[in-house]
């Protein structure tokens, strides 16, 4: 399994692989956008795992966290696509929005 290029910290951190940084921008704004939408989600931790449609649009637990993530980043980098959900509905890309704005 091949080690993470970015992660997110419920401390409000981001660590970033040295070979993500050395690339161009068009490389980096994908995962960084996918790691600062975690920070967003530890914001509102308990709604999202309480939402009835984060489950119903991406999973529940980790798993939905990480699929919301790419759709968040999505919205901020259209040329996005994710490691954990590569394409997004347009309903998942709509949730992923209000999400950035701190709703859920």
């Amino acid at each position: 399994m091949a080690a993470a290029i970015a992660c997110a910290y419920s401390d409000g951190h981001i660590s970033v692989a040295n070979r993500v940084v050395r690339n161009s921008k068009n490389y980096w704004m994908g995962p960084m956008a996918h790691e600062y939408a975690h920070q967003i989600q530890f914001n509102i931790y308990d709604a999202l795992m309480a939402s009835s449609t984060q489950a119903s649009l991406f999973g529940t637990g980790n798993p939905g966290l990480e699929n919301l993530a790419d759709c968040m980043a999505k919205v901020r980098v259209p040329s996005w696509r994710g490691p954990y959900l590569p394409e997004c509905t347009g309903d998942q890309l709509a949730f992923a929005s209000r999400v950035w704005n701190g709703s859920a």
